[in-house]
């Protein structure tokens, strides 16, 4: 088999990884390249949660349960939306009015991309070999059997995967494991092929795009730093090519893939993300729906996050201490006394 003829599972898992998360992300008020960042980990989150109540439930976990649970978080996401919109005490919209971005902007943003998509893609193809390659690694005879486990059984939940066993479960993060199988039934290719497809997906797509959308916002949507960020996310030895070498640490990869988009969520809701990105209350909102996805891929990534995000949280008390400390300086100033003036005595 070529690569040319995983073109069916390389739109599968395209569409299987960020179509449910545009439709959420959209209908929560998210825009741009934040709209785009967080669908991959709204996705995830989607599938590992819809998961675990399918199992609950006694509901086979396929592509129909998939897009069903979809369409219910859906109707819930517009709901909550239109409840905040509809308050009584008139809030401010959930993020500033978007303006077109130029086209300086977008083209730097596609170019990024898909240079990013192009290096790593290839580079994850030499690496494979051929699609139809399975690792001879320990850990891969977990991972390949758990997706025909699921596809088997119907039992995709992270709370009973890890024994293979429906008499004796135990917990496993199964968030990319529920996904390959997703991705087996979408396409109608072999485990082996829906795998090496996937991960190169969340390589070669998933990576760049969080590491891009982090650097915007810490740095501001400038073309220099969104191919920048592009270019760098390609060169790091360890990731994500390390990922697929030893191990292998499949769940890994996908959970560091979408740690930069937590990151940058978690600047937005400190409000030191740079302008034009989420308010708070939205990016609050979307790092809710972010955490089940990376705690579900793997829960390190999300111990990674609450450290990663220390120095964000020290920095913006530092800044609202030194706020709150000029308020009550100049509220202490006599009324008609000029600015810097001190009275004698």
């Amino acid at each position: 088999m070529s690569w040319l003829q995983t073109v069916l599972p390389l739109l599968a898992s395209l569409a299987i990884l960020f179509i449910p998360g545009v439709i959420l992300g959209r209908l929560v008020g998210a825009r741009g390249l934040v709209w785009a960042g967080v669908a991959a980990p709204i996705t995830v989150s989607l599938a590992a949660v819809g998961a675990v109540a399918a199992q609950l439930l006694h509901i086979a976990w396929t592509l129909p349960t998939f897009a069903l649970w979809t369409l219910i978080c859906a109707g819930a996401a517009l709901g909550i939306r239109y409840w905040w919109l509809r308050r009584d005490d008139n809030p401010e919209p959930l993020l500033p009015v978007p303006h077109q971005p130029s086209w300086r902007v977008v083209l730097s943003t596609g170019a990024a991309l898909l240079g990013a998509a192009g290096i790593i893609g290839v580079r994850m193809t030499q690496i494979i070999g051929s699609p139809g390659n399975i690792s001879q690694t320990y850990d891969n005879v977990f991972h390949l059997n758990a997706v025909r486990f699921i596809l088997d059984t119907g039992r995709a939940s992270s709370l009973s995967l890890g024994s293979l066993d429906v008499n004796s479960p135990a917990f496993y993060p199964a968030a990319w494991h529920d996904l390959a199988a997703l991705v087996v039934q979408g396409s109608g290719t072999t485990i082996p092929v829906a795998v090496n497809v996937l991960n190169i997906v969340v390589a070669a797509v998933v990576w760049p795009l969080a590491a891009i959308l982090l650097s915007t916002r810490l740095s501001g949507s400038r073309p220099a730093v969104i191919l920048l960020a592009g270019a760098l996310s390609t060169g790091f030895a360890s990731f994500p090519y390390l990922m697929v070498n030893w191990g292998v640490l499949y769940p890994y990869l996908l959970a560091l893939a979408l740690l930069p988009v937590g990151l940058a969520l978690m600047v937005d809701v400190l409000g030191l993300g740079a302008d034009g990105g989420p308010r708070p209350a939205l990016a609050l909102l979307l790092l809710f729906g972010f955490v089940p996805g990376i705690a579900l891929a793997h829960p390190s990534a999300l111990m990674a996050l609450l450290a990663f995000s220390i120095p964000a949280v020290l920095w913006a008390l530092f800044l609202g201490l030194r706020r709150a400390h000029r308020d009550s300086a100049a509220g202490q100033r006599p009324v008609g006394d000029p600015p810097g003036w001190r009275r004698p005595g």
